[in-house]
């Protein structure tokens, strides 16, 4: 990590891509092996762009699963809440 004369941080505009890239990724869920495993591909460079797909791919499965998952539960609270509200209204 670069640091400037005070001993500051000083990120390249790469760097900050890249923080924002693992922000996104974790927050998607993605597990921090598959996230090391990318940013491993990433460094070795050239050669490396169909296994780096391959994980992409595989995680945006896992991602839409996981928005289906997420959308029935949302369902189900609704459904709740709905006759909770059905049921205060007749009180």
């Amino acid at each position: 990590m670069r640091r400037n004369k005070s001993g500051i941080r000083d990120f390249s505009e790469q760097d900050i891509a890249a923080l924002e890239f693992i922000r996104c990724f974790r927050s998607a869920g993605i597990s921090v092996e598959s996230l090391i495993e990318y940013m491993s591909l990433v460094e070795e460079g050239e050669g490396t762009e169909k296994a780096r797909m391959k994980i992409l791919e595989e995680q945006r499965e896992k991602l839409i699963s996981r928005i289906a998952e997420l959308q029935a539960a949302k369902e189900q609270l609704d459904y709740k809440i709905e006759n909770y509200k059905k049921l205060i209204l007749k009180k």
